[in-house]
């Protein structure tokens, strides 16, 4: 299985933009420290992983592009961003300019990622398929076509994901996979070697 025909997206904000959840947590640079780490350790993945695979990375900061250029991504920059809904729509053009039959989002936040669910996410069959985040978000959306539904991402987004599907008479699959469920959005998501000193030696180096 080769899955030449995926494009797998992965939307970054600028680090000094994310991670704004943890602010009570971590100082603005530690947060973008984070984010950074993050995002690296998901492109080394599925550089590791998946080499096959084409990886578009969708975001606003010019360093975020140098650094996704540096492991082989594709680049979409954005000039006005206009949330994450719009920035996935103009991902999605992008797929299907390139002929891509099926379309992957993986947030750049995922704190481990595993082959073995990331495997079993692109075998199921279904038009639709949400990996389910534990606060009821969407953290990995497989769409075949790519544009097959509207992205909802806000609040509860898995529910309201599957909801376009139904509306559209389109299958649907949602997984709770252990690993891609966690995200690092919140301070209690926080590794505790990572939350408590000294956070500064594990974040800090990143930046």
């Amino acid at each position: 299985m080769n899955n030449a025909d995926i494009c797998v997206v992965i939307p970054m904000k600028h680090p000094v933009q994310s991670k704004m959840r943890l602010n009570r947590a971590l100082s603005d640079e530690q947060r973008a420290a984070l984010a950074i780490h993050l995002f690296r350790n998901t492109l080394a993945f599925f550089r590791r992983e998946f080499p096959q695979l084409t990886l578009l990375v969708v975001t606003p900061s010019a360093w975020v592009a140098a650094t996704a250029r540096q492991f082989g991504c594709e680049i979409l920059l954005e000039a006005s961003p206009a949330g994450l809904n719009q920035a996935l729509v103009r991902a999605t053009r992008w797929s299907l300019r390139n002929r891509f039959s099926r379309q992957l989002i993986i947030p750049a936040d995922i704190e481990q990622l595993k082959r073995d669910e990331i495997l079993r996410l692109l075998a199921e069959p279904a038009q639709v398929v949400i990996a389910n985040a534990r606060d009821g978000g969407t953290n990995a959306l497989l769409c075949t076509p790519p544009d097959a539904i509207p992205f909802c991402y806000g609040e509860q987004s898995g529910r309201e994901h599957a909801r376009a599907a139904a509306r559209l008479h389109l299958s649907c699959a949602r997984l709770t996979l252990n690993y891609l469920s966690a995200d690092i959005d919140h301070p209690q998501d926080l590794p505790p070697d990572l939350y408590y000193a000294p956070v500064a030696d594990k974040v800090l180096p990143y930046a």
